[in-house]
């Protein structure tokens, strides 16, 4: 596993790098003391997990998590920091960060135990996003909802067959876009 901390605090770094020797497996631990030099990294190699700090000489908070992303949209991103506040760990995770490690609460077990979850959540999604891709070559349409939400996927073949673009249905309900022959006939009956 090849792993990049980005983080300013020479300390910690020491700390991350102790407690990432102590498991099993054969990582590679590269080092970015700001934001800017760990995307210049990300750009070149290639990088399965970031631990990333939100306090950095070049970028603090969120907005480090943000920037990021949007170079690196698929990046797997662990939120490492001092900081201590739920509702900002709550936001990190809504922006998409794997998760969110408070230092001072951390040891090498949790540490090495969010770097295998965070692993194994990217080769999921990678399946995933390989399975969607086979559904997307289907001439059928093919679309998920949750009952009570909204539409979740939409392939080609329902965007052909019903005319509407994928940023168009995520989240909406499908009874208010899709209308089978069944709901047509059961129109025409009322209205007879």
């Amino acid at each position: 596993m090849r792993i990049l901390i980005i983080e300013d605090n020479p300390g910690d770094i020491q700390l991350i790098q102790e407690m990432l020797k102590e498991g099993p497996g054969n990582l590679t631990i590269s080092v970015a003391d700001r934001l800017g030099v760990g995307l210049d990294i990300l750009s070149s190699q290639d990088i399965d997990l970031v631990l990333l700090d939100l306090g950095l000489p070049d970028s603090r908070g969120l907005e480090t998590l943000v920037r990021l992303q949007e170079g690196f949209p698929r990046q797997p991103v662990l939120i490492m920091t001092s900081i201590a506040d739920e509702s900002l760990a709550v936001q990190a995770i809504r922006l998409g960060a794997q998760d969110y490690l408070v230092k001072g609460q951390l040891d090498g077990g949790l540490l090495r135990h969010a770097l295998a979850y965070a692993g194994e959540r990217k080769q999921a999604g990678e399946l995933i996003r390989a399975q969607a891709g086979l559904l997307d070559i289907s001439h059928d349409a093919i679309f998920t909802w949750e009952i009570g939400g909204g539409i979740l996927y939409w392939n080609r073949g329902a965007q052909e067959l019903y005319g509407f673009g994928i940023s168009e249905v995520i989240g909406k309900d499908a009874h208010e876009l899709v209308r089978t022959s069944r709901t047509v006939a059961s129109e025409v009956h009322e209205k007879l």
